[in-house]
């Protein structure tokens, strides 16, 4: 874990926050670092992707592998808060480096999907699928709810 997530656990996660944390636990299960990471599962079209507003190596890694586009108009949005459906993506998407099928997730159930950003509901029904992430009761999964730095470690620490 990142010292920056030792305290105001039910603070809602920044961006960067969020993807130095992914990517600590992606150096972590494959025991290698973000320079072989990049080099063994990179996608040569984002080779060259860069963000005006962070210059951060484990993000920069993070969008070679394409686990963040960021958030247009070349901007990481470091700081900016992170929702559940964008967590989902995310997290989908480390899913993918590590073999796992991602594409065609059966429905998880929730009742809100539809409330999800229509480029986030396939990564929601596979998290919910499979177990990364749960809802928030009641058959909801809440996408545009901020998710925070406790549950971004717990889904980190029930992965593995």
């Amino acid at each position: 874990m990142t010292d920056e997530l030792t305290v105001g656990f039910q603070t809602a996660i920044t961006r960067g926050e969020f993807v130095r944390l992914a990517m600590s636990w992606l150096r972590y299960v494959t025991l290698m670092t973000d320079g072989q990471l990049v080099a063994a599962y990179g996608d040569p079209a984002h080779a060259g992707r860069t963000f005006a507003d962070t210059s951060d190596p484990a993000i920069l890694a993070a969008a070679r592998l394409d686990i963040t586009a960021g958030v247009g108009n070349g901007l990481f949005g470091v700081n900016d808060l992170f929702n559940r459906e964008q967590a989902a993506v995310m997290l989908t998407k480390v899913f993918a480096i590590l073999g796992a099928d991602v594409s065609n997730a059966p429905g998880a159930g929730f009742t809100d999907i539809n409330s999800a950003s229509s480029w986030a509901r396939n990564a929601i029904n596979y998290v919910g699928t499979y177990g990364a992430m749960s809802g928030i009761g009641g058959g909801l999964f809440g996408p545009l709810l901020p998710f925070t730095r406790e549950q971004s470690i717990t889904v980190f620490n029930q992965m593995g």
